[in-house]
């Protein structure tokens, strides 16, 4: 029943209409996690139109219940998420309040890359479409600022791949190596072996999709080469597959 309940909100996801029903649902089933993550994409749907209050109120709503629950992935992606949506009332304040405390739970969590990551991921699923696409590059270009303002490095470089698939998926290729390239010097930088990897694939599979089959080459074996280092075997294989 709950494996329904979850495809109905996968298919009804941009109508409120559907969605308060599913909220029925879960306030009948006693499923408070259920409830918070329904809150969540609520929040979500209002974020997309630009409605600032209402999303705001469903973020709070999920809020409460993270707090309650203590789940901390959860509340440092709502934090996130509250401080974008008060930026977009211009309330610097309460803004800058929920990015704080997004920051110092990030900075809490032993999977810095998998909290981030869930967001974005959760993000992408969103936005289909080239007018949705251009939203989440919107999106991601918000979280820019904060990410850079409070040295979040791993953030900052996830945020730029974020970008760089979202501009590949437009064919914006020049923008797509750009934010790669970005995401490359800040793994460089921390000597990051498997975010080097990546970077170099993310950067070859833009070079695939112009036919410049030189330097999409040249970066797959860049790639291969820093996945070897960290015997990161999954993404070895990945590589090879496509050299």
């Amino acid at each position: 029943f709950k494996v329904k309940l979850h495809l109905f909100i996968g298919v009804f996801e941009e109508s409120i209409h559907y969605l308060s029903q599913a909220q029925e649902i879960y306030e009948e089933l006693g499923d408070t996690v259920g409830l918070a993550v329904f809150y969540s994409h609520i929040g979500r749907t209002y974020l997309l139109e630009d409605s600032w209050d209402k999303a705001i109120q469903q973020y709070l709503l999920a809020l409460n219940i993270y707090e309650e629950l203590d789940m901390v992935h959860e509340l440092f992606q709502t934090h996130t998420q509250l401080g974008i949506a008060y930026a977009g009332l211009k309330n610097e304040e309460k803004s800058q309040s929920h990015f704080l405390q997004s920051q110092s739970i990030y900075n809490s969590l032993n999977d810095l890359h998998g909290a981030l990551g869930g967001m974005l991921l959760n993000t992408q699923r969103m936005y289909e479409g080239e007018e949705k696409a251009l939203k989440a590059i919107a999106y991601y270009q918000s979280l820019i600022p904060h990410l850079e303002r409070e040295k979040i490095i791993h953030g900052l470089a996830q945020v730029y791949r974020a970008l760089g698939e979202a501009y590949q998926e437009l064919r914006k290729y020049d923008d797509a190596t750009s934010c790669f390239s970005q995401e490359l010097k800040i793994w460089l930088e921390i000597k990051s072996n498997f975010g080097i990897g990546q970077s170099y694939a993310n950067l070859a599979e833009v070079n695939q999709d112009q036919e410049q089959w030189d330097e999409a080459l040249n970066n797959f074996r860049h790639a291969l080469r820093f996945f070897k280092k960290d015997d990161i075997h999954s993404q070895t294989i990945k590589t090879l597959s496509k050299l």
